[in-house]
């Protein structure tokens, strides 16, 4: 690729991260996990003291969690390319992986709820606000970008302009 082609392209991304709001954009650097930016609400001690308790409890448990689902995911394709392995076998680590996901989801939306109770009336009120910057912005990854109309046209060219050039070269 061309050097202009990748600047063309760090300056499209710029431009819809920059797009996607502040909730949105400061959340990504933070953690992958985690669509909030707690530094923006402007927490008192003592709520920064409790959130740190409760992102202590998901990090015990995700790292606990994670590891486990990884390495039944890793055996259960190796089941699924061994012609001769136990149908009993495969189910029954693809359902222990599908407990493990519905773990980490329950446990994630228990401490996402409890944060939010942590928050005074007018952090709630940003909350939902970067709440709704995410999905939007996650509804538009899922169907591969196709509601950028709330965009100005400005944006939505250099996003077009960014799609052609990966169909061109053949990049995702």
């Amino acid at each position: 690729m061309k050097t202009s082609t990748l600047k063309q392209i760090a300056l499209s991304l710029l431009v819809i991260l920059a797009a996607a709001g502040p909730c949105a954009s400061a959340s990504f650097a933070t953690d992958p996990h985690c669509p909030i930016d707690w530094s923006q609400f402007h927490l008192s001690q003592q709520q920064q003291q409790q959130l740190a308790v409760l992102d202590g409890q998901w990090d015990r448990s995700y790292n606990q969690i994670k590891p486990e689902m990884v390495a039944d995911q890793n055996r259960l394709s190796d089941l699924l390319a061994d012609t001769k392995s136990d149908p009993l076998e495969v189910v029954s680590l693809q359902q222990s992986i599908a407990r493990k996901k519905e773990q980490l989801r329950s446990l994630a939306t228990s401490i996402y709820l409890r944060k939010r109770q942590i928050l005074n009336q007018e952090q709630q009120l940003q909350l939902e606000e970067c709440m709704r910057q995410y999905m939007d912005a996650k509804r538009r990854q899922q169907s591969g970008g196709s509601q950028t109309d709330a965009m100005p046209d400005g944006v939505n060219n250099l996003i077009n302009k960014v799609r052609n050039m990966w169909s061109k070269t053949g990049a995702p």
